[in-house]
């Protein structure tokens, strides 16, 4: 499930294309969760080496590369230029 949705986010985020019947998640806020829209939010005032647009950590401000972390150790990597998706599951102690 995690793979799938790394890989429509990532589908998204290249092609700015939706379709609406097999798509829950439109363009539009795909772009919106990998933008950095406030000041306090843009690379290097976030955290010194990363942004944050909506629960995503963009990871370099010249690529579109971005991680989606959840808790104890979950997470996904998502490169869209190069349609890298990388899942991790994890079970870390709370």
């Amino acid at each position: 499930m995690a793979f799938r949705k790394g890989v429509r986010i990532a589908k998204h985020h290249c092609l700015n294309t939706c379709n609406a019947v097999r798509d829950v998640v439109p363009p539009a806020w795909v772009r919106a969760m990998t933008t950095a829209d406030a000041s306090h939010l843009r690379f290097g005032a976030a955290l010194e080496f990363a942004g944050y647009g909506y629960q995503t950590w963009l990871i370099d401000p010249r690529r579109p590369y971005f991680a989606l972390l959840g808790i104890r150790g979950q997470g996904n990597f998502v490169d869209p230029v190069t349609k890298v998706v990388a899942v991790f599951v994890a079970a870390h102690a709370a």
